[in-house]
């Protein structure tokens, strides 16, 4: 649950500047990876009603929006160069 938390509070915060494009996208990467293992855990043991937990399907969540709708991911908010670079990569 924990790791959750830190996760989010890791994809919150920009470590690199806005312009280092390469930088975010492999740390997009790495995050996705992590947070689709976490799904891949979650689904096998937490998903039937006998182990069901409601505090850290929540939390995993959580992640999956602050994931989602992070600065680094708005692709409509850069210009249409920079857009052109990242679908090429």
């Amino acid at each position: 649950m924990e790791t959750f938390i830190m996760f989010k509070d890791l994809i919150g915060k920009n470590v690199y500047p806005g312009d280092w494009v390469i930088m975010n996208m492999m740390q997009n990467k790495v995050f996705l990876r992590a947070i689709n293992q976490y799904a891949a855990v979650l689904n096998k043991k937490f998903l039937d009603q006998t182990n069901f937990e409601l505090q850290l399907w929540n939390n995993y969540f959580h992640l999956a929006v602050a994931y989602l709708t992070q600065e680094s991911l708005q692709l409509e908010n850069f210009s249409s160069d920079k857009r052109s670079k990242i679908f090429q990569k």
